[in-house]
């Protein structure tokens, strides 16, 4: 009768540990689950945030490179002007304005 005692005390601690083991490993399935889906939504978060900051440094330099090319020239002839004006010189009648350079 002992035997059959101990017997069912290890079949019923065994059943035990089976339900115990199977429970925490679903909620631990959950919270992978949820760590997944967090993750996920931090990286297109952040994917995002990179992407509108490298469009803004592309779009900068465009507009730089286009409004400095655009006012370069008037703002050259104007400074050696300015330069023969100051230095009481007559300004010549036509200034070779240099290709602007890159402002980068």
């Amino acid at each position: 009768m002992r035997q059959v005692s101990i017997v069912v005390s290890v079949a019923l601690l065994a059943i035990i540990g089976a339900a115990a083991g199977y429970a925490v490993g679903a909620s631990g399935g959950e919270d992978l689950d949820a760590a997944r889906a967090a993750a996920a939504a931090a990286g297109r978060s952040q994917g995002a945030e990179e992407g509108d900051e490298q469009g803004y440094d592309a779009g900068f330099a465009i507009g730089l490179r286009k409004a400095y090319r655009e006012s370069f020239p008037t703002g050259y002839r104007e400074a050696y002007e300015e330069l023969f004006d100051n230095a009481g010189l007559a300004s010549p009648d036509r200034i070779r304005i240099p290709k602007p350079p890159s402002p980068g």
